[in-house]
């Protein structure tokens, strides 16, 4: 345990280790359920030089009138702009949804390792025809996965604009103060805000996920009923600023 600390409802610890069996130990004796399969993918991890970072949910460090966890924002410092979605594949029994919201300046945020879908979005949603229109997209996006191929992890852009505006805009533009709590540092003017999505099974991942920034900076928004301005990213969503 190189750190423990409470931060909120979390009790939090950050680890390092030199080998797998002795982190899987420790998880297991503090109440972490991670499968004893994922030790080969732990090793690589520390052969890397990853730390981990476990949290811990306090539920009396809860407010009696929650009905969400709070999120757990952290800023670390890394050459490479990944994301180490293999490890969240551990314990995965099916598909898993993940979200990206990524600020940048350096145009849209594209994944580097693993090929685009794109969405048809020349088409119209006929309320009598589906039940919401969650399911007139969700069809849409897997048709999209499909027609590239599940074998592997695909990704669709479905959103890329000025954080500070929309057209047409679903709520009020992002304004300062919300962009600073995400983590921006400095002048956001010339700033693209990205959203990723991606849906893939445990076999589907075979590297973490390495994005860059395309200085593309075209707009996009793929279904007007996606726009970001003002909308809260949902549970299982993770946000990066660059």
């Amino acid at each position: 345990v190189e750190a423990s600390f409470s931060e909120g409802e979390y009790d939090i610890v950050i680890l390092s280790a030199t080998e797998s069996a002795a982190l899987l130990t420790w998880l297991d004796t503090n109440g972490y359920a991670v499968s004893e399969t994922a030790g080969e993918l732990l090793q690589e991890y520390i052969d890397a030089g990853a730390y981990f970072f476990a949290a811990k949910v306090s539920l009396t460090a809860l407010p009696e009138e929650a009905t969400f966890l709070s999120p757990l924002q952290l800023r670390y410092s890394d050459p490479v702009f990944s994301l180490p979605v293999r490890l969240g594949t551990a314990n995965a029994e099916d598909e898993q949804d993940l979200i990206l919201f990524v600020m940048g300046d350096e145009g849209q945020t594209h994944i580097s390792n693993y090929p685009q879908a794109e969405v048809e979005d020349e088409c119209l949603f006929d309320e009598a025809a589906f039940e919401s229109f969650g399911a007139f997209y969700d069809g849409r996006f897997v048709k999209a996965l499909d027609d590239v191929g599940r074998d592997r992890a695909s990704w669709v852009l479905e959103y890329a604009w000025d954080p500070g505006s929309c057209d047409p805009c679903s709520g009020e533009p992002l304004d300062t103060e919300v962009i600073e709590e995400l983590g921006w540092v400095g002048d956001w003017g010339g700033a693209t805000f990205t959203r990723l999505h991606l849906r893939y099974g445990p076999g589907a991942v075979d590297q973490d996920l390495v994005l860059y920034g395309s200085n593309i900076r075209d707009q996009e928004q793929g279904f007007r009923g996606l726009t970001i301005g003002g909308v809260t990213p949902p549970v299982g969503t993770m946000m990066f600023t660059t």
